[in-house]
């Protein structure tokens, strides 16, 4: 007879995810570049600053949502627009890592464990 999985109450999933948020998201900004980089990055901070349109798909969802970060009082509208991926990357990598915690948790793996793989999973 195997035994249950272990469970973690809310207030643990709570933490577990904010921590991993937070460890995401700085690693993330420390990588990211403060201005233009390669590929579509202009293409990218000029729609955003002008609310055009990209080339296709063009991206409507994202291109508001960088309009809105453009409108920041502080630093340059391409670290800005950066900063949003930097956000939107840290938060589904959190959700992903915290995917693997439940499945890590589900094998049987110790918490800490299981928080370990699930952020090495994360910044993958």
């Amino acid at each position: 007879m195997t035994a249950a999985p272990q469970r973690l109450s809310t207030r643990a999933w709570a933490l577990a995810g904010a921590f991993l948020f937070l460890l995401l998201f700085f690693a993330y900004l420390k990588s990211s570049p403060a201005d233009l980089y390669l590929d579509d990055s202009g293409e990218t901070v000029t729609v955003a600053v002008s609310l055009g349109i990209g080339h296709p798909p063009g991206y409507p969802l994202a291109s508001m949502l960088q309009r809105l970060a453009t409108r920041l009082p502080w630093a340059a509208s391409t670290w800005r627009v950066n900063l949003m991926a930097v956000l939107w990357g840290a938060l589904s990598a959190t959700l992903l890592g915290l995917w693997g915690l439940q499945q890590a948790l589900r094998s049987h793996l110790r918490p800490r464990a299981a928080f370990i793989a699930a952020a090495l999973l994360a910044l993958l």
